[in-house]
């Protein structure tokens, strides 16, 4: 398969490719992530809490079913 680029677009499109990866691992940019990076957190714990709490409530059912209820 021919590809459309000649060689000096493809050298720019590279260029344009490392320079916009390059900018991206600036503090500053990740910086800008820091209240997504906060908010994903918060939610995370909160799904992991509420998972070991109906964990927790299923593991009681289950023994006392095992215990009591036979």
């Amino acid at each position: 398969m021919k590809s459309n680029f000649t060689v000096s677009q493809r050298s720019i499109l590279i260029a344009v490719a490392v320079t916009i990866a390059t900018l991206g691992m600036e503090p500053a940019m990740a910086q800008a992530l820091a209240p997504v990076v906060r908010a994903s957190t918060i939610v995370r714990d909160t799904v992991t809490g509420v998972c070991l709490l109906l964990l927790t409530a299923a593991w009681g059912m289950a023994g006392y079913k095992v215990a009591f209820a036979g």
